[in-house]
């Protein structure tokens, strides 16, 4: 299926959200003197396509790693997911991890 401008626009948006909790993510590798199990849950953004969603998302250091191991992958607050970019792979009570059907964008 081609994709739209649209489209492409709404993945962009979760790029930049991705590339906030990345920045993040290495701020505390880099800073963290204790070992990454120790961190209980830090707060992401959500990785939705809204651009004015603010939402935050609990994860681990580990947990949020292990879902980034696959580029594709975001994580998005339940209901932020848009059906027609992606599609669940997961649901957990807090947060959804979605997969996108095109290449992640570069921004």
């Amino acid at each position: 299926m081609p994709e739209s401008s649209s489209d492409r626009h709404l993945a962009e948006n979760e790029v930049i959200f991705r590339d906030a909790n990345e920045e993040l993510r290495q701020f505390i590798k880099e800073h963290n003197k204790t070992d990454d199990d120790k961190i209980k849950k830090l707060r992401f953004l959500c990785e939705c396509s809204n651009f004015t969603c603010r939402e935050h998302i609990e994860l681990s250091l580990t947990k949020y790693e292990k879902i980034h191991r696959n580029s594709s992958q975001f994580i998005v607050k339940p209901g932020h997911e848009m059906l027609s970019i992606e599609r669940i792979v997961s649901r957990e009570p807090d947060y959804f991890v979605v997969e996108k059907f095109m290449t992640p964008p570069k921004v």
